[in-house]
């Protein structure tokens, strides 16, 4: 059994300072200090006039010497007392910044003990109606909730070296105040940030307005002003100082239209600088074209090949990925759209990878990934699976040029996780973003906006629904491919989806596709256990919910039409393997993925992708209620 210990609040340091009122204290200090060196000043400027008034040798001199002394003590005691206020201001706002990270991750770790317990009970759930392990529930046994749990200790650990560190640098300067040596006065560091000095942080404070700890937690419209009114150079000593900000500016990302005009407006030499400068935000910016955030992306990468052995197994098990992903097709390689090396503290990268010109092609699909498939363990497949659905694409509409996205920037989860909706609920936010951001790119570009096109898998159906209830702008298509149910806690209408309704090659209906192999057996009891809404009434289990509102098309294999069936759920097949292998028959046997070239499913999937509806084999079944009623969602 392993000895690693789940992380607690109490790990985090204990900050009793009211900051609030002690930076008060300390600003009223430092004023009358200013006053108190004043009244000396004044005190010399008066006694100067006396003497032409009263010239009286043997009291004159003696007076003035006194009058001197005690002007110039007065001088003195003003300064200390001045820096005495300018240490205790910093430390006040230094603390103040610290005891937001602290709350910050005492939230974070109250949330990821809440996480524990959850998958707790699912697992004894589990073991007690579906016939799983026996075995107490270990998290230790699970990869990413070992991962967080290490990356909250990490976190914890270094708010308690930060605080320590703060308390004596305060400490040594008032000591250096009290000694008399204010003329090399080490003031504290304002950032709590290791490594950044007090003068470094004061001056991208002058700039940016903002110490770099505080932009840690800034909001997405101070973000964009950052970018709107900060130099280069000034851009790359913050996140030399705070590396972090990149992954706010992930989570919280500026209006990517408003982007748009701003990069628009650059001169080619001040984008030149930004990419070089900061290529860990600008590679990941909604409204940069994607040539250039491709650029950006591609020189972290290699700065981060050329560190690799200092890296985590992660992160260089995202690198071998990525390379893969790249690199597989020498004819069609991709392009690093998305590359995020260093997110959730190195244990869960993202990235994404484009195949095609997606700032030019005639039609853009961002395909969403279901359980399992992060950057670290599937990219290399899920950027596979997205080449053959370019390539199929390009066959059944030969006449226009087509991009399609693997996206593996959110935390898919693992077998537990994925009966949960949290992590799909987390990753509908940034993929939203992502959606509205090709709209406002191509915006701004001479080949005009493209079809937006949205495929998912298993879980990714889940999060993909909860993304497009945010989305600015409606989609051209939206297929779910193997769903593992729609979360009825977000969605309760597939109507509610910023889906365009039919045109004249789609029909009536809106544009929302649906497909379930019958010998895909995992779909189904991932949407049972979980409680969600299968798109897919025909494999749902029975006393289940169903949702409505889709039209669905076949994978089963169409002889005539020379297409194969799908025969498990993931998206490609085992190679080597003739029968479906796994849990539920999980992994497909060869060629019988979802994505699999010959396949049905990648057939269909490619004409409804592009509205190519005429080319759907078999054709196409509105989800309906049993007899046609008006209910969105139903009992089996």
């Amino acid at each position: 059994m392993s000895t690693l210990r789940l992380v607690a609040v109490s790990d985090l340091p204990t900050i009793t300072l009211d900051a609030d009122s002690a930076s008060s204290t300390a600003t009223d200090l430092s004023r009358r200090a200013t006053a108190y060196a004043g009244h000396a000043e004044t005190l010399e400027l008066t006694w100067s006039g006396l003497p032409a008034a009263m010239d009286v040798p043997g009291v004159t001199e003696p007076v003035g010497v006194v009058v001197t002394k005690i002007a110039e003590a007065g001088s003195e005691v003003g300064d200390a007392l001045d820096a005495i206020g300018s240490v205790l201001v910093a430390f006040a706002e230094a603390t103040k910044e610290l005891s937001r990270t602290v709350q910050n991750l005492r939230d974070d770790i109250d949330r990821f003990r809440q996480l524990v317990d959850g998958s707790a009970d699912q697992h004894s759930y589990q073991a007690a109606i579906y016939g799983g392990s026996s075995e107490p529930f270990d998290w230790r046994d699970d990869p990413v909730l070992r991962g967080r749990n290490a990356e909250l200790l990490a976190a914890a650990a270094q708010a308690e070296r930060d605080w320590t560190a703060l308390r004596t640098e305060a400490s040594a300067a008032l000591d250096a105040i009290v000694g008399g040596e204010t003329d090399s006065l080490a003031l504290p560091d304002v950032s709590g940030v290791t490594g950044a000095g007090f003068t470094s942080a004061l001056g991208i404070l002058a700039a940016t307005g903002k110490t770099p700890a505080e932009w840690l937690s800034a909001g997405a419209d101070d973000l964009a002003r950052l970018l709107e009114t900060t130099d280069p150079e000034t851009l790359r000593r913050l996140l030399e100082a705070q590396p972090g900000i990149a992954e706010r500016f992930w989570n919280a990302p500026p209006d990517s239209e408003r982007v748009a005009a701003w990069w628009q407006s650059l001169p080619a030499v001040t984008q030149t600088a930004l990419v070089a400068a900061i290529p860990t935000v600008i590679g990941n910016l909604g409204g940069v074209p994607y040539a250039a955030r491709g650029q950006a992306n591609l020189s972290q990468y290699e700065r981060d090949m050329a560190r690799y052995d200092s890296l985590n197994e992660r992160q260089r098990a995202s690198l071998d990925q990525i390379t893969t992903a790249l690199t597989a097709d020498p004819v069609n390689r991709g392009t690093l759209i998305d590359y995020l090396i260093d997110a959730h503290g190195g244990m869960m990268p993202y990235a994404a990878v484009a195949y095609g010109d997606l700032d030019a092609a005639d039609t853009t699909t961002w395909m969403a990934p279901g359980m399992e498939t992060n950057t670290a363990s599937a990219l290399a497949g899920w950027g596979e699976a997205a080449r053959n659905l370019q390539r199929e694409q390009s066959l059944l509409d030969p006449t226009r040029s087509h991009a399609v996205v693997a996206w593996t920037g959110y935390v898919a989860p693992d077998a537990v996780g994925v009966t949960m909706p949290y992590a799909a609920r987390d990753g509908a936010d940034r993929f939203a973003a992502e959606i509205d951001a090709t709209f406002a790119t191509r915006s701004t570009g001479a080949a005009g906006v493209p079809e937006v096109a949205v495929v998912a898998h298993s879980y990714g159906t889940t999060m993909a629904a909860n993304a497009l209830l945010l989305t600015e702008h409606p989609i051209s298509s939206y297929t779910m491919v193997g769903s593992a149910g729609i979360d009825l806690g977000r969605v309760t209408s597939l109507a509610d989806l910023h889906v365009e309704n039919g045109s004249a090659s789609r029909g009536s209906l809106p544009a929302i596709f649906t497909t379930a192999a019958t010998r895909d057996d995992l779909a189904p009891f991932g949407a049972s256990i979980s409680q969600r809404a299968e798109p897919n009434p025909d494999v749902a289990y029975d006393g289940e919910w169903v949702i409505t509102g889709a039209q669905s098309f076949s994978s089963e294999g169409n002889a005539e039409a020379g297409l194969h069936p799908v025969d498990g759920h993931n998206p490609l097949g085992e190679r080597g393997q003739t029968e479906p292998t796994g849990f539920l028959s999980a992994a497909p046997s060869e060629g019988r993925g979802y994505f699999d070239p010959g396949t049905q499913s990648l057939h269909n999937v490619a004409a409804a992708s592009t509205g190519r509806i005429s080319q759907i084999v078999d054709g196409l079944t509105p989800v309906e209620t049993p007899g046609g009623g008006p209910m969105e969602v139903y009992a089996k």
